[in-house]
């Protein structure tokens, strides 16, 4: 079966679509966009856990999307306490 230009645009508008409906319509998703709209302009947090997150996988562990919010969150958190510091 060989699809026109357009049919494959149409095709993938909807599945873009439907994605899109699926995300916000999750539970978390008003969670997660209110954490990201307090979230100072560039805190520690989402590059350096995506970082430890990459070095956990090389180690063998799996950091899932929401232990990865989490992760971020935590470094959040130590950062504010004054705990965590950029050298």
């Amino acid at each position: 079966m060989k699809l026109t230009k357009q049919q494959l645009r149409k095709i993938i508008k909807e599945e873009l679509k439907e994605a899109y409906v699926d995300v916000v319509q999750s539970p978390d998703y008003e969670r997660n966009v209110a954490r990201d709209a307090a979230r100072p302009p560039d805190p520690i947090g989402p590059q350096e856990a995506h970082t430890v997150a990459k070095v956990l996988g090389d180690l063998g562990f799996t950091l899932t999307r929401g232990g990865m919010y989490k992760f971020e969150d935590f470094l959040g958190e130590l950062e504010a306490s004054g705990d965590l510091r950029r050298m």
